[in-house]
């Protein structure tokens, strides 16, 4: 079960309108245009992963929190793509790498 499902960033939001508007002649269009790639690139990654978590065969109950984002108690926000939630683990998805905590 997905408890909190995958948006669109409002960054990806604000550069697609960007390249929209801009002309392709305009000095900065090609940064915001490579930028608007690289987090189309990281949101499909993303649901990649997404797709391949679900042809797991997990043991139920389980849930899934995706593109999770808290604030510490200094004001520093912190962003997890996947966390998978279970009775038996707790498995987290930072980057490339994968975390359990029992």
């Amino acid at each position: 079960m997905i408890l909190l499902a995958r948006r669109t960033s409002e960054t990806q939001k604000a550069l697609e309108a960007i390249v929209r508007r801009l002309s392709i002649s305009h000095s900065e269009y090609s940064n915001f245009d490579e930028n608007l790639r690289r987090l189309k690139a990281g949101y499909a990654g993303e649901q990649r992963v997404d797709a391949e978590w679900l042809e797991i065969d997990l043991p139920a109950p389980y849930y899934f929190l995706l593109d999770f984002q808290t604030k510490n108690n200094f004001g520093y926000t912190h962003q997890m793509d996947t966390i998978f939630l279970c009775r038996q683990k707790l498995k987290k998805w930072i980057g490339h790498s994968l975390y359990l905590a029992f």
